[in-house]
């Protein structure tokens, strides 16, 4: 179930986007387009709230398919980043 997936310890929880990050998302993206550029296809002038809002939501999407799992990263409720697992076939996903 994918609304009740968590991965904490003492300082950091992981957990999957909502859509109500996407405000803090598209903040943190375009606070680090220098950095993400370079290696980033996706990491342009033009990144907007609407454009974390359908990440988020092919994100969350894709998650019931079992092909991409993101992750929010949060500090006492701040968020800080995201954690990603892609490329995800489902001929090892059953194998589990």
């Amino acid at each position: 179930m994918l609304s009740s997936i968590q991965l904490t310890d003492e300082e950091l929880l992981l957990r999957p986007f909502r859509l109500e990050d996407a405000s803090h998302l598209c903040w943190a993206v375009r606070e680090s387009l220098n950095e993400l550029k370079p290696w980033m296809s996706w990491a342009t002038d033009e990144y907007s709230e609407q454009t974390a809002r359908d990440y988020i939501t092919i994100a969350r999407a894709r998650w019931d398919e079992h092909t991409f799992y993101a992750f929010a990263v949060l500090r006492e409720n701040q968020l800080l980043g995201a954690c990603t697992l892609s490329s995800v076939h489902s001929s090892i996903v059953s194998a589990i």
